[in-house]
């Protein structure tokens, strides 16, 4: 693909992240490993709180009020997270954002004029020189633990949240779903982490008796309630993805942390 000149290289194609670019002034490109925009939140069954926060910017307010228009976001504050994912790439198209998806980073260095940047794509190699580099994708090191959360079928039963310090139990946007997290070690891997998770379940839980896993997320869940929240340029330490593109939107603007 050769090479590529630009104001900012976003790393992440995370709420915070797309909306940084659309704050920013300057040419902006964005690129993502994976094919899915806002999977901190979407890809690991993260439906935050706090919806009721005040947003910085119009463009917050914006997206958070198409949210309920659409009945993303309910009355509740129970959002339908995967219908998330197309309003935020509804979202960066309206502002003619720059993407790459299924783009891997191989190396960061830093120059006396910026970054140089190495990735690839299925386009083969390129060459990025950015004035700036933003990570979002990163988990930092603030977090005070991590869970793999899964998508449950609750069959009739009427579901009963709990939460024993092992697991947590939440209702969902419909009367039949419903969402656990189950807390893992700081260095578990992804696949450690679900291979955990089925153990434990083969194990038995009285209180998920007669529920069946649909889905199982792909993305650690990472808890920052002990400190680190809303840290700059980490989009998964907002308390929800609406706060992550309004904060990443005010900081683009030359807002700087929230």
């Amino acid at each position: 693909m050769g090479d590529i000149a630009v104001d900012h290289l976003i790393i992440g194609a995370t709420f915070w992240g797309i909306g940084y670019a659309a704050g920013s002034k300057g040419s902006t490109l964005v690129i993502e490993k994976s094919i899915r925009l806002g999977y901190e939140f979407i890809d690991c069954f993260k439906f935050g709180d706090s919806w009721d926060c005040s947003c910085l910017t119009p463009e917050g307010e914006a997206f958070k009020r198409e949210l309920k228009q659409r009945n993303i976001l309910s009355d509740a504050h129970k959002p339908i997270l995967q219908a998330c994912c197309p309003m935020l790439s509804r979202a960066a198209a309206g502002h003619g954002l720059h993407l790459l998806l299924g783009t891997k980073l191989l190396s960061v260095e830093k120059t006396e004029k910026g970054y140089f940047v190495e990735a690839y794509n299925a386009s083969g190699m390129m060459r990025i020189h950015a004035g700036q580099v933003l990570d979002t994708a990163a988990a930092g090191s603030h977090f005070q633990r991590k869970s793999i959360n899964a998508m449950l079928d609750a069959g009739p039963r009427k579901v009963e949240p709990f939460a024993n310090g092992e697991f947590e139990l939440y209702t969902a946007e419909r009367p039949d779903a419903a969402y656990l997290k189950f807390y893992v070690d700081k260095q578990d891997s992804l696949m450690t982490a679900r291979q955990k998770l089925y153990n434990r379940l083969y194990r038995g839980v009285p209180e998920l008796d007669g529920y069946r896993i649909v889905s199982t997320a792909t993305v650690f869940d990472y808890d920052y309630s002990g400190g680190g929240q809303n840290s700059y340029g980490i989009s998964g330490s907002f308390t929800n993805p609406v706060k992550a593109y309004d904060s990443g939107v005010y900081a683009g603007a030359g807002g700087g942390a929230e």
